[in-house]
């Protein structure tokens, strides 16, 4: 369909989140019986199965020099699955177990992700990264420990490797990427955590 390749339902439903406009529909369609989080936000909040399935489809893989971003939104609220990725609503923004199943089934997502492209494209770089880490540490960091660093996987090809001495917060990994994609050995690494 012509009109789903030029319209980003993804963005379009970040956009409305800032008004009421998601939580009006949703409620109306809640009076009617039709499940939104289940049909919509689920699916959605999966980048990277949506773009597993999208690279399964139409082989771009195999094409030189492509870079894709995929925004996987769990595992923030709201608590859309189980461990296994199957759909499971849990309740609350504060929800111990919820963000605990989400954890685990983006770290199999995250698995996934590596067997596919290490089988279809074992020389491309790849960068998971998280924007921050554990929210809910904040609750009380007594009780449940300082919120940390943001989360790094960085796989590169044979032809470059990782310097153990740098901290490769979100620039110094973007620098390491241009670095192994240029050879360009000016280029500068931060020194700070």
């Amino acid at each position: 369909n012509e009109v789903n390749k030029k319209i980003d339902y993804y963005l379009v439903i970040s956009f409305f989140t800032q008004t009421p406009a998601i939580q009006i529909v949703h409620k109306l369609l809640y009076t009617f019986g039709y499940d939104f989080d289940k049909k919509v936000l689920f699916k959605f909040n999966d980048g990277i199965g949506r773009f597993l399935k999208y690279l399964e489809k139409n082989k771009y893989y195999t094409n030189n020099s492509t870079f894709y971003f995929i925004h996987h939104m769990s595992p923030h609220w709201p608590y859309l699955n189980d461990s296994n990725c199957n759909y499971k609503k849990f309740s609350g923004k504060v929800n111990f177990e919820g963000y605990e199943s989400s954890y685990k089934c983006v770290l199999k997502k995250i698995s996934l992700m590596i067997e596919f492209l290490s089988k279809n494209d074992p020389d491309a770089f790849v960068v998971f990264q998280g924007d921050h880490s554990w929210e809910m540490s904040n609750i009380s960091e007594q009780q449940y420990g300082d919120r940390k660093d943001i989360f790094n996987i960085i796989k590169l090809n044979d032809g470059c490797s990782l310097d153990q001495s740098i901290n490769y917060n979100n620039v110094n990994t973007l620098r390491t990427i241009l670095f192994c994609i240029t050879g360009d050995k000016s280029v500068k690494f931060l020194n700070e955590n």
